[in-house]
């Protein structure tokens, strides 16, 4: 699991996104600026931004691809691919955890599987 073995147990914080606190997007933003030296934007409009991100196939995910899931009806959540069915994602009340995509909660509501373009 590399380097996201090391973000497992990070408390939950609504608009966190450190080590002491973070919600699902700002664990993604961690990972990214922690690892790969590459400061994601905030929230807004990232996910429909092609020169941010690149729609990819579930096939060919590596870990860090970011998994977009729905909930409540909308795409309200992400995690981070880590492998075969595995995600790294943060919720309240257990924060930053790896879960199954495939498991009851989060079976049949992923909506993308997304790159970071590294060149941003």
């Amino acid at each position: 699991m590399g380097n996201l073995s090391e973000l497992v147990g990070i408390p939950y914080l609504i608009n966190g996104s450190t080590e002491q606190g973070c919600d699902c997007w700002g664990l993604v933003q961690l990972y990214y600026i922690k690892y790969k030296n590459i400061q994601l934007p905030n929230f807004a409009g990232v996910y429909k931004n092609p020169q941010i991100v690149a729609d990819i196939e579930e096939k060919q995910l590596v870990t860090g691809d970011i998994i977009l899931l729905r909930e409540f009806g909308d795409s309200l959540h992400c995690g981070l691919f880590v492998h075969r069915d595995i995600m790294l994602n943060s919720q309240a009340p257990q924060g930053s955890h790896l879960a199954r995509i495939t498991s009851p909660k989060w079976h049949g509501r992923v909506l993308a599987y997304l790159r970071v373009n590294h060149g941003i």
